[in-house]
């Protein structure tokens, strides 16, 4: 994909990270074997065991404990594929001349290269600015969309295929009646909390992509992805 002069922004700094249930089964395998297609080898793997204290954590600063951390180099494309397993607990990073590109765990994956490129916007991105960008690629595109951090349960993610660009029309007809907003059941329910129709307007007033636990993910058919950064409110393609 060509990306206009807004977006030739990347370079090894630029990163993108993903939530783990975003992906599809596999999909995570495919993106770090992609990503690595263009670098060189040799590459350094680590891997570290997370340990999970029973114990409920109640400050954010308080991280699990690390162990059994292992370190090898890879030096070939053959190598590398029959290292590319994961287990849950595990942290998995790839390096490359001592600079991770790499980051697989069990929340999610980050890749980090020139391979991540970031769109040039005027303030946090909506989601009218991210489907200009989308729209103009490949048909068909599969969207998933992620609303634990406004309507539903954190890792229930809806997922739908984008034909034409008519994105809005998408919302309203696919995703708003599977969002089963929840009826007032009592009266001071209603006074604090008012039942009204979802409609495309209260949805995009209500759902912003770039709070946590809410995500936009799209990947059209020239293989090219586009993600929606809720730590910065960026727009990343890659």
């Amino acid at each position: 994909m060509k990306l206009d002069d807004s977006q030739e922004k990347g370079d090894l700094s630029e990163s993108v990270v993903l939530p783990r249930h975003a992906l599809e089964e596999g999909e995570a395998l495919l993106l770090i074997q992609r990503h690595l297609q263009s670098m060189a080898f040799p590459l350094q793997i680590r891997r570290k065991q997370i340990l999970k204290s029973s114990k409920k954590r109640h400050f954010f600063f308080e991280h699990p404990k690390e162990e059994n951390v292992t370190t090898k180099v890879i030096d070939s494309v053959e190598t590398l594929e029959a290292e590319l397993t994961f287990s849950s607990n595990e942290v998995f990073v790839l390096y490359i001349g001592g600079g991770w590109v790499v980051s697989y765990y069990e929340d999610g994956l980050t890749l980090q290269g020139n391979q991540v490129k970031r769109v040039a916007t005027t303030g946090i991105v909506q989601m009218e600015t991210f489907f200009e960008h989308v729209v103009r690629g490949a048909f068909p595109i599969k969207l998933a969309f992620g609303l634990g951090g406004t309507f539903a349960p954190f890792e229930n993610v809806f997922r739908f295929i984008l034909h034409n660009p008519d994105w809005k029309g998408l919302i309203e007809d696919e995703l708003l009646p599977q969002l089963q907003i929840p009826k007032a059941k009592n009266v001071w329910q209603s006074l604090s909390h008012p039942t009204y129709e979802q409609t495309l307007e209260t949805f995009t007033i209500e759902f912003h992509p770039n709070i946590l636990g809410n995500f936009i993910l799209a990947h059209d058919a020239n293989d090219t992805y586009y993600f929606i950064d809720h730590v910065n409110g960026d727009i990343k393609i890659f």
